[in-house]
């Protein structure tokens, strides 16, 4: 035990840079991590933009041009079939995407 001491005290210098070393490796690290991160969330976020955004255009064209209530029942008036179906099939094409590898 007093030759660990004797060693450490008479190469503390050493002992410092290597600890700063590993600090500095660690933290280089941890900054990889949170930039992966963010750049998967922003990848996420423009994803769920898109779908919003589809999925709104999909509730504006059967809000707007779709219901025919006439004799109380409820469906989409046969005009409107083709904007409907585009929309879904837009709505599909990107839900079968596959997210870009990193």
């Amino acid at each position: 035990m007093h030759s660990i001491v004797q060693w450490t005290n008479s190469n503390q210098g050493f002992i410092t840079a290597l600890l700063t070393f590993v600090y500095v490796v660690a933290t280089l690290f941890l900054v990889c991590l949170a930039y992966q991160q963010l750049v998967q969330h922003q990848r996420a976020q423009r994803q769920q933009t898109r779908l919003n955004a589809l999925a709104s255009k999909l509730s504006a064209l059967i809000h707007l041009h779709g219901w025919n209530n006439a004799q109380g029942k409820s469906h989409f008036a046969a005009k409107n079939f083709k904007d409907i179906e585009e929309a879904q099939k837009q709505l599909d094409a990107i839900l079968a995407e596959e997210p870009p590898k990193t």
